[in-house]
């Protein structure tokens, strides 16, 4: 299952690079980049995150196109109130998402402050920790308390940022949850 999450991962990767909007990997993976390996969480799915103003339905036909080889099909549009996702479906169940947030400030910050990581020889953008943690924290999921609090702990953040930020996301509850006590 890694080898073809990573090579769906890398499917989305390349064809975000040829629609030529601002995005970065995102999610789960990003998270594990970020954290020791003892701290790593089971992930299944390939997030990215996609500039704000970007035609929705122009990324999916394009995604779908590049992920016609892995069977990949869009099943759904997932409306949040600060995001919304699209996910695309690779079997054997590998699904893809792709948040397009509805704040372009952050949304552009977020993607400038991207550092860089390798998969498969290739250098891609990636969500720095503060962003991974303010993404994750937008669906406000239990299990991802914990992945964000090692995320918090193995990695000197930020605070500033990150509570600004989620102040404005909306999401300051949920983050304040797996943060380091200051």
């Amino acid at each position: 299952m890694a080898a073809a999450l990573i090579d769906v991962t890398v499917a989305v990767l390349d064809a975000l690079e040829r629609f030529r909007a601002p995005y970065a990997l995102a999610g789960g993976l990003a998270a594990n980049l970020w954290v020791a390996g003892e701290h790593q969480q089971a992930t299944f799915d390939a997030d990215a995150a996609v500039a704000s103003g970007v035609d929705p339905d122009a990324l999916v036909r394009h995604l779908e196109a590049a992920l016609e080889r892995f069977g990949g099909f869009h099943s759904a549009t997932l409306p949040f109130r600060k995001a919304r996702i699209e996910r695309l479906l690779c079997p054997p169940e590998i699904p893809v998402d792709l948040i397009l947030l509805k704040d372009t400030a952050y949304s552009a910050l977020a993607l400038e402050r991207a550092a860089t990581t390798e998969l498969r020889g290739k250098r891609y953008p990636v969500l720095r920790p503060e962003d991974v943690i303010l993404h994750k924290s937008l669906g406000r999921r239990e299990k991802d308390v914990a992945a964000l609090s090692f995320l918090a702990g193995d990695n000197a953040l930020d605070l500033e940022y990150v509570e600004t930020w989620a102040r404005r996301l909306g999401t300051w509850t949920f983050v304040r949850r797996a943060l380091p006590r200051r």
